[in-house]
């Protein structure tokens, strides 16, 4: 009789187990299935693969290296997002990537106060302002859509 318990304890022990691994493992394939797909071998594909999947930008190191090219280098950008943006520091990080050896700062904030930001970076020796999902104050002229809700406005510097 105690025999016969010891085996189907160790049965249900090792039935556990393998439930608990199947599980654990069956979590990670589905994480796995969700990742963000690498398409092609160039030098910024799985910046594009993130800037795809999270931000929705198509050819997204393409277009934001090409905007970059007009920035001065000695002269950093600014990123402006939304503050309750969930994937909004993501653009922030890869224009940020993709700008090296310019400098860029981010700053999270709401609607309201974007254009007094502006205002005081205009005093500062700026070269562009980025935004993204915030729409650009009206004494920003000059702007530049990069993509779906990222716009690229050059600063000139008020005198």
């Amino acid at each position: 009789m105690d025999k016969k318990y010891r085996i189907s304890g160790q049965l249900v022990f090792r039935l556990v187990f393998l439930a608990c691994f199947v599980a654990v493992g069956a979590r990670g394939l589905i994480n796995t299935l969700h990742a963000p797909v690498i398409e092609g071998t160039g030098p910024y594909c799985s910046s594009d693969a993130l800037l795809r999947e999270f931000v929705g930008f198509h050819d997204g190191s393409k277009k934001i290296l090409e905007t970059c090219k007009s920035i001065p280098i000695a002269q950093p950008s600014v990123v402006f997002w939304p503050a309750k943006s969930n994937n909004s520091s993501l653009c922030y990080s890869m224009i940020s990537y993709l700008s090296w050896p310019r400098r860029v700062e981010g700053i999270a904030m709401s609607q309201e106060q974007l254009e007094q930001a502006v205002d005081q970076l205009r005093s500062k020796l700026i070269g562009a302002i980025w935004l993204y999902g915030l729409a650009p104050s009206p004494n920003l002229k000059t702007r530049v859509i990069v993509d779906r809700g990222l716009l690229f406005v050059p600063v000139e510097p008020s005198r």
